[in-house]
């Protein structure tokens, strides 16, 4: 079809069945949604835009005209949400007027500097069982309430990975530790002790990430906890998967051959 019979054609005059076979824009659909009275177009791949081509910046609720259209020419379409930026606690709530809109689920990465939008208490990010997203809640040394919201998150089947840079202390792997939903499976966050930890606590927040672990104010601990005579605990060999180079301290009075051949295991560990 030539492009002067295509910008012919009318939503109120005619019926044509259109199958869009790549991914389309809000506007790209909704000029072609303009074209035929047909119920539906039907897409193979998927609607892809900016936030604000899906959502009115007048009021970061609102469907645009042209979303709008487009919706009411598609049955149960995904939708993909180029990779984006907040900045405001307005663009949280337009993302989630985005996902509430959405009749098949949204994919997409969302990004946060230093988790003031996506860890803070005014506007939570809220995700559909349907949706597929990416969160990068960026470089935060968190509050009790910024650990609270990272429970939120990971508690949404809509949210399959969480990135970012962390700072905790002891007390924050204890925090972290209640957190079920938070595993390796969707936590890729990397994460900095600023205070000594023991070796069941280094090995718990190992445990919960897929991200690297650093544990810059080292491992304090008795003898027992990092090993026996014959081997490492488990624990300590988990802590040491993510930091070989940790500083270690062993509390207590070391006396007998077998502390002795403890304390060997401990520094071939490293």
């Amino acid at each position: 079809m030539s492009h002067n019979n295509w910008s012919a054609l009318s939503e109120a005059a005619d019926n044509i069945t259109i199958t869009v076979t790549n991914a389309g824009s809000v506007d790209q659909l909704n000029t072609i949604a303009g074209r035929t009275s047909a119920a539906n177009i039907t897409l193979d791949s998927t609607i892809t835009d900016d936030l604000y081509n899906f959502i009115q910046t007048a009021d970061n609720s609102s469907n645009t005209t042209k979303f709008a259209k487009v919706l009411s020419h598609t049955t149960n379409e995904p939708i993909v949400l180029n990779s984006y930026t907040v900045t405001s606690n307005n663009n949280v709530t337009a993302i989630n007027a985005l996902l509430a809109a959405a009749e098949a689920g949204v994919t997409g990465t969302i990004t946060d500097d230093n988790g003031s939008e996506l860890l803070n208490t005014t506007v939570d990010l809220t995700t559909t069982t349907d949706d597929s997203i990416t969160v990068d809640v960026g470089t935060v040394n968190p509050t009790a309430d910024n650990l609270a919201e990272l429970k939120k998150l990971a508690d949404q089947a809509g949210i399959t990975r969480i990135n970012g840079d962390l700072t905790i202390s002891a007390a924050d792997v204890d925090t972290i530790a209640g957190y079920n939903n938070l595993t390796t499976s969707n936590n890729y966050i990397n994460f900095v002790l600023d205070t000594s930890v023991s070796v069941s606590q280094a090995a718990t927040i190992a445990g919960k990430t897929s991200g690297t672990v650093a544990y810059d104010a080292g491992i304090s601990d008795s003898l027992s906890a990092f090993a026996s005579a014959s081997a490492r605990t488990t624990n300590f060999n988990n802590a040491l998967a993510k930091d070989d180079t940790v500083d270690i301290t062993v509390t207590g009075t070391q006396t007998t051959a077998d502390h002795i051949s403890a304390l060997n295991l401990i520094v071939a560990g490293q």
